[in-house]
């Protein structure tokens, strides 16, 4: 839900079940904000979190197939990722109707919000600021494979 504020988001994070090692946030999460005056990425600070902002790229459709071949390496949880999967699933390129062409950037909706977080996770990954996590097999029990790219361009 992108109306919540950031002390609101750091309470239900830290009301979930999980350790976090740093919170991995877009560039522009650096900004200080006019209503504010401090940036998001100092607010999380604030309320204990550790950050990282990750730099603005160049090329945004490199960093499209960055994604793309982020997806094959991440096992996506049906219930907890439902909404995620069906941001990523839902992006897409606009067509422009006048030029009978599709226009060189993706369309922006309700589901380039959760694709572009993931990005921004997948860039995080290529510059070394994730390290994977690997579970162990329980006996007898094999990994799920994760969700197909759900990338239709």
């Amino acid at each position: 839900d992108n109306t919540w504020d950031i002390p609101t988001i750091g309470k239900r994070l830290k009301e979930k079940p999980y350790t976090y090692g740093e919170l991995i946030l877009p560039h522009d999460a650096g900004h200080d904000r006019l209503a504010t005056g401090i940036s998001y990425a100092a607010q999380f600070e604030q309320m204990g979190f550790d950050t990282r902002v990750i730099p603005v790229t160049p090329d945004l459709m490199n960093d499209i197939n960055i994604t793309r071949q982020f997806v094959t390496m991440t096992h996506f949880d049906a219930k907890k990722c439902a909404r995620l999967v069906e941001c990523l699933r839902s992006y897409h390129r606009e067509w422009d109707d006048v030029s009978k062409v599709f226009k060189p950037t993706p369309k922006h909706n309700w589901a380039s919000h959760g694709a572009d977080s993931y990005r921004t996770g997948a860039i995080a990954h290529v510059q070394g600021y994730l390290k994977p996590v690997v579970k162990k097999k329980k006996s007898g029990i094999g990994r799920k494979r994760g969700y197909d790219s759900p990338y239709d361009y």
